[in-house]
């Protein structure tokens, strides 16, 4: 038998064919970036003159 049909595909065409592992990183570092972003703000907050400790 000969193998000249067979062609080696590149790990990046399989992983860009994968349209459900695409939209779960996207949806996910979206979802990161947003609660790091989040966590700075609140970080950043100072303390107001109003409340008496």
């Amino acid at each position: 038998m000969d193998n000249e049909g067979d062609v080696k595909v590149s790990y990046w065409e399989v992983f860009l064919d994968d349209v459900g592992l695409l939209f779960f990183l996207g949806a996910a570092i979206y979802f990161a970036l947003y609660i790091v972003w989040g966590a700075m703000e609140i970080a950043s907050v100072s303390y107001s003159p109003l409340i008496v400790k």
